[in-house]
């Protein structure tokens, strides 16, 4: 027979902290009114007791299951994924567990995720770079008691949005390689179904002549179809001089294909992408891109969820503005 270790309790804590069971609780949820020295040693007393709150009885009951749902499109693409860290972090301090849901840029697959984390009653739901459809969006983030979309606006009730300005990081792009006698330039272009890349695309189509001749989209942007699309681009204009990718997975795919096309990079050609993912710095030559502290974007993600499950008004919307940074591939 398994004999369990007795639970460490909130009375417990209050009883060694010497403070009552009220202030270990307001200190766990993060409330204020806590006096600094007060809360340092009641988390002191949590570490050495190894105290772990019991969300199951305290989902019973309050109104909360102390649970958020992430739903990402392609959580391999490291954009994505240091963002899901920036916000694990944050749900962490906030003594919430996360359920993680990768789409595969697949709208079926994550209406049917969505309907499972109503289903797990989750608190609240961040979306990021949603694939759905415009009417079934709101329909289905209408679901939650909280939500917040990430690079997609929406017209659902009561959801918040976080936007990275996409289409002003790309004319920024254009100009920088427009700067460096840059003349003919291209674009691999991302999915049909990416607001982003939608977004990146009307960026360029502004900032140049709009020539859909030099523009090769991809469904999912990756260094394998950012090669392929660069060959076929490539050999349908020789002449481009500058290479804009939707992201920086399409881009080191691209530079592979201008390479293999035997033209040098930058010395023939300047590539640029999105993102600077790790990868970007790491490669020859290494990439100019634009840049977003990814962690720190998923932090703010995450504190805004919280801030709307926990009944406050948080910016309906924001906007995110990239970094342009240079280097060796466009200089």
């Amino acid at each position: 027979m398994i004999r369990r270790r007795r639970r460490v309790t909130i009375a417990d804590v209050a009883e060694v902290a010497n403070v009552s069971a009220m202030t270990v609780s307001r200190v766990i949820n993060n409330k204020d009114a806590i006096k600094p020295e007060t809360r340092q040693r009641v988390m002191k007393v949590i570490d050495e007791l190894d105290y772990a709150p019991n969300h199951i009885a305290r989902s019973l009951t309050g109104s909360r299951s102390y649970t958020i749902g992430v739903i990402v499109v392609d959580i391999a693409n490291p954009f994505f994924a240091e963002i899901t860290a920036g916000i694990e972090t944050v749900a962490w301090q906030h003594h919430y567990n996360v359920i993680l849901c990768n789409t595969q840029e697949d709208p079926r697959r994550e209406r049917q995720v969505m309907r499972m984390l109503e289903a797990k009653q989750v608190d609240g739901v961040i979306v990021c770079s949603t694939r759905l459809a415009d009417d079934d969006l709101p329909r289905l983030l209408e679901m939650f008691p909280a939500c917040l979309l990430f690079n997609r606006e929406t017209t659902a009730k009561d959801a918040n949005v976080v936007m990275l300005a996409d289409a002003a990081g790309i004319v920024r792009l254009v100009e920088h390689l427009e700067a460096g006698g840059r003349r003919r330039l291209g674009m691999i272009a991302g999915g049909s179904r990416s607001h982003s890349a939608q977004a990146r695309l009307d960026g360029f189509r502004s900032a140049t002549n709009g020539d859909d001749a030099l523009i090769e989209h991809i469904e999912t942007a990756h260094i394998h179809t950012g090669f392929r699309a660069a060959q076929t681009l490539l050999a349908r204009q020789p002449d481009l001089d500058g290479l804009v990718c939707h992201n920086d997975l399409a881009a080191v795919g691209a530079m592979q294909a201008c390479m293999t096309h035997g033209k040098s990079v930058p010395g023939d050609i300047a590539v640029v992408g999105c993102d600077d993912i790790p990868l970007a710095s790491l490669i020859s030559p290494k990439l100019t891109t634009l840049r977003v502290d990814r962690r720190v974007l998923g932090e703010l993600i995450a504190r805004n969820l919280f801030a709307h499950i926990d009944g406050e008004q948080p910016t309906r919307r924001q906007v995110i503005r990239h970094q342009l940074v240079i280097r060796d591939s466009a200089p």
